[in-house]
């Protein structure tokens, strides 16, 4: 049996975003193709070093790989329709949340899904495992999601407390 990856959902609002960050990412790629050629215009110092050259090359193959990354989300998802309200979690929403870790440890956080992936300590994307156990849930969900590291899996449980 063929191993299947479950599809990301997403409402129409957040395919625009992705879309939106696709756009952006294109148009600095394309500044970055720019200058990549204004620098090959340059000589290489006696050393065979053209490290400008060589940083823009990495930032355009990081460029490269979010791009895909997002291509694929928007090649691989469902589409779904739900009330883009404050009654369920949706793009942009901040949403207040209990994480239980273990039956002694409880945090409270306040936590925005995003499509971006460039993500931060209270921030995250649809795409990360909160982010698709919360998704499209109305406050008062309890629920959990597999947190994967070097050491192994755990399970974190979650329950939505509020959603703005």
């Amino acid at each position: 049996m063929k191993d299947q990856k479950r599809k990301v959902q997403l409402t129409r609002r957040m395919i625009e975003g992705y879309e939106e960050d696709l756009r952006a990412k294109e148009a600095e790629k394309a500044q970055l193709m720019k200058l990549r050629g204004q620098y090959k215009l340059h000589t290489i110092d006696e050393d065979g070093d053209n490290s400008e050259a060589l940083d823009l090359n990495r930032m355009l193959e990081l460029l490269d790989s979010e791009m895909a990354a997002i291509r694929y989300t928007l090649e691989n998802c469902d589409v779904i329709d739900i009330e883009e309200s404050s009654s369920v979690v949706t793009l942009g929403s901040n949403v207040t949340i209990e994480i239980r870790e273990d039956e002694d440890e409880v945090d409270v956080l306040k936590v925005t899904l995003s499509t971006s992936h460039r993500v931060g300590v209270t921030n995250f994307s649809l795409n990360s495992p909160l982010g698709q156990c919360i998704f499209g849930k109305p406050v008062g969900f309890e629920g959990a999601y597999l947190v994967r590291s070097r050491s192994g899996e755990s399970s974190v449980s979650c329950k939505i407390l509020a959603i703005e």
